[in-house]
């Protein structure tokens, strides 16, 4: 009987540490819906291993480690760029069609089983300033694919839906990237970038997406939905306060403004759903002067604090560029000042990027450290209980034994429906009863998700079956 009792509560604590779905409330990200229950994203950028490795030179044993060294560094999420410049997948035609190679969902499938195994979530970058240059490969058709709204509606239906549908079940797909650093698009223009770029085409591309992947063809079954951000080049375009003049000591409006607030977003596309999830500027040393850092400002310093806020990239040398502080302290003072979040930059080439911001060894004992302080944070595992379960909306409704060796009793007051599912998300039953129902009784051994409303709320537990 001991070792029984070992084996369902060491599987307990290993599907609480992986596998939970995260979201936002209040403002904050939470894991399984659960507003107690906040996630912090020690993480990493792990863009590529080789440029536009996806559906190209992709190399499964590789990335297989990269997600094995983040786990053994306490990292519990990378962002990793699905395309790089336009040279790969997908492809865009003169028209706007837009084709995904088998390869490229090949890939995918084996990175995000790798992701999962590892308990790395995975922020997906979905495109970057780099498509629009005129010297890279195909630039012209990415330019005309953002000009033409028919065309950016192609490319979403073929490219960001079929994507985020393939691997919403999978918990570790927690949110697009639309662009990275899609600011130098504009801000470039005429130098090395689309010389007709305008912001009103860029927004219009961001509030499409988003709408698009805020709709209810892409909710995952328990009504939520993958997570979208884009990785702007600093808070000069996310925040409406800056410093006022280079390296001075006050703070003034910012005539930028928030160029990816919803406001500004449905000024270009004005629909219901529009408008992000969550900020995620970048830092590096040339920010500091003119716009400060978030090592030691706060989301609501820069004015933009109305949605959740974390850093999506930044330098990954120690001590830090400017200011000069070490990267355990930068990794502190962020979760102080309110960030949800760090992804310093790692890349397994040896280019000048790699000498410029670092790799995985340098600032890999900053982030096991930072995972040993702030455990339960990293990878929080104090969220569900097992035994009898009691339910937020009505005290009468439960769910016994749990765990169980044969079947698991609902009990409600009133009518209910139930969905049960396995931990991808698969339905396995559904249903309807009054006060009282049995399921599972032939489920294998295992963990469960178990999902029952009474038509105004909706409660999420996690069951588990011992033969």
């Amino acid at each position: 009987m001991k070792k029984l009792l070992l084996l369902v509560v060491c599987l307990w604590t290993t599907f609480s540490a992986f596998a939970q779905t995260v979201t936002i409330a209040n403002k904050k990200f939470v894991v399984d819906g659960n507003g107690a229950c906040p996630i912090y994203f020690n993480g990493a950028n792990t863009p590529w291993e080789s440029w536009n490795d996806f559906g190209g030179s992709y190399n499964q044993s590789k990335w297989a480690q990269d997600m094995a060294d983040l786990k053994a560094k306490g990292i519990n999420s990378s962002r990793i760029w699905f395309t790089c410049n336009g040279g790969g997948q997908p492809t865009i035609a003169n028209d706007g069609t837009c084709t995904v190679s088998q390869a490229f969902w090949n890939n995918c499938d084996h990175l995000f089983t790798q992701a999962k195994n590892n308990g790395v979530y995975i922020m997906a970058t979905m495109m970057s300033f780099d498509h629009t240059k005129p010297a890279n490969p195909n630039a012209t058709n990415w330019q005309n694919m953002l000009a033409d709204s028919a065309k950016t509606r192609k490319f979403i239906n073929a490219f960001l839906i079929p994507f985020v549908n393939r691997y919403k079940t999978n918990p570790y797909l927690w949110s697009i990237d639309l662009c990275n650093e899609i600011e130098w698009i504009y801000e470039n223009r005429g130098n090395d970038n689309w010389p007709s770029a305008s912001y009103a085409v860029l927004q219009r591309y961001v509030a499409m997406a988003s709408e698009a992947l805020h709709s209810a063809s892409v909710a995952r079954t328990d009504g939520s939905h993958v997570l979208i951000t884009m990785g702007s080049a600093c808070t000069k375009w996310n925040g409406t306060k800056m410093r006022n003049g280079s390296n001075g000591a006050g703070w003034q409006n910012n005539s930028d403004g928030n160029k990816w607030s919803d406001a500004a977003l449905k000024a270009q596309y004005n629909k219901t759903n529009v408008g992000l999830d969550f900020y995620s500027p970048h830092f590096y040393g040339w920010v500091d002067a003119w716009y400060s850092s978030p090592f030691v400002k706060s989301p609501t310093d820069f004015g933009m604090d109305e949605k959740a806020c974390m850093v999506g990239e930044m330098p990954s040398r120690d001590p830090m560029i400017t200011p000069s502080m070490s990267l355990t302290t930068a990794f502190n003072n962020l979760k102080t000042l309110g960030w949800l979040g760090h992804m310093p930059w790692t890349s397994n080439l040896k280019t000048n990027l790699t000498d410029e911001v670092g790799t995985l060894s340098d600032f890999g004992a900053a982030a096991l450290a930072f995972k040993t302080a702030n455990s339960l944070l990293v990878v929080p595992t104090n969220c569900t209980t097992t035994g009898v379960v009691t339910l937020s909306f009505s005290n009468n409704l439960k769910c016994f034994p749990n765990p169980s060796t044969s079947s698991f009793t609902i009990q409600a007051k009133g009518n209910f429906n139930y969905v049960l599912m396995n931990m991808d998300g698969q339905l396995l039953e559904k249903g309807s009863a009054v006060q009282e129902t049995t399921v599972g009784e032939s489920l294998s051994s295992g963990i469960y998700l178990l999902q029952i409303t009474n038509g105004v709320e909706v409660e999420m537990m996690k069951i588990v079956k011992s033969n």
